[in-house]
């Protein structure tokens, strides 16, 4: 049990270690989505950010209730078991519907943005083909051509 402690505590020290030299090699902390140049970069950024705090906050109230529900209801408190819980049909709808509802909640300023991203009206470039699309042939093993 000795030499576990020991390694453990030399595991620790060189992991500590290992970390304070490395931080003047991270140079930029840029972990997030860079900010656009245009008025639809921009509102598609804002709404990665908005998303992003939505889904903050459900992480933060779901571990807290998780939390709050593992501290309080733990069995050397003395909590029994609810039996009325197992097969709550409305508890169950619940956590069905809400999460859908989010989701709807969600879709909806991205759809907006989705229309202004595929809206061409504006554009100061059109570009046309005049060529069919390029058909590749692949040879398989039985020596037989596939068209892709």
């Amino acid at each position: 049990m000795h030499i576990v402690n020991r390694f453990l505590k030399r595991s620790v020290v060189a992991g500590a270690a290992a970390m304070i030299a490395s931080l003047p090699a991270r140079a930029d902390w840029a972990i997030n989505m860079p900010r656009g140049v245009s008025e639809l970069s921009h509102d598609i950024y804002d709404i990665h950010m908005t998303m992003f705090w939505v889904c903050f906050g459900i992480a933060v109230f779901t571990f807290g209730a998780m939390i709050l529900a593992m501290v309080r209801f733990r069995k050397s408190k003395g909590a029994v078991a609810d039996q009325k819980l197992l097969h709550n049909a409305r508890l169950e709808a619940a956590w069905t519907l809400i999460p859908v509802v989010i989701l709807i909640g969600m879709a909806h300023p991205l759809r907006r943005e989705l229309v202004k991203i595929e809206d061409t009206s504006g554009s100061g470039l059109t570009v046309k083909s005049h060529r069919p699309p390029v058909v590749l042939a692949v040879r398989v093993p039985r020596h037989r051509r596939l068209l892709l």
